[in-house]
């Protein structure tokens, strides 16, 4: 039942509302609502989780420094933290 408390539900993409405060952050200089920082924490997080199961380090802590982005403790679980690239998708090297 539609009312002022509940609109009914979504029926543009999910996607939509993104795009459109994207395109008004950039017209307004303003921060986005999905700030991006906040997007790759929340993503490093998930990607952490699955290197310590795929380490199999069970009972041990592994330790993550968040400002480098790198394991403290565990040269096997920073080995995970990338891959190599397709000729032609390489990625700069930063000094």
């Amino acid at each position: 039942m539609k009312s002022p408390e509940n609109p009914g539900p979504n029926r543009r993409p999910e996607t939509a509302y993104h795009i459109q405060n994207w395109i008004e952050c950039i017209k307004s200089r303003k921060p986005c609502n999905a700030d991006i920082e906040i997007g790759q924490r929340a993503t490093t997080l998930c990607y952490l989780v699955n290197i310590v199961r795929d380490v199999g380090r069970v009972g041990e802590k592994l330790h993550w420094d968040p400002v480098a982005e790198r394991f403290t403790n565990c040269d096997e679980g920073n080995a995970l933290l990338s891959r190599s690239r397709r000729k032609g998708y390489e990625l700069p090297e930063i000094a």
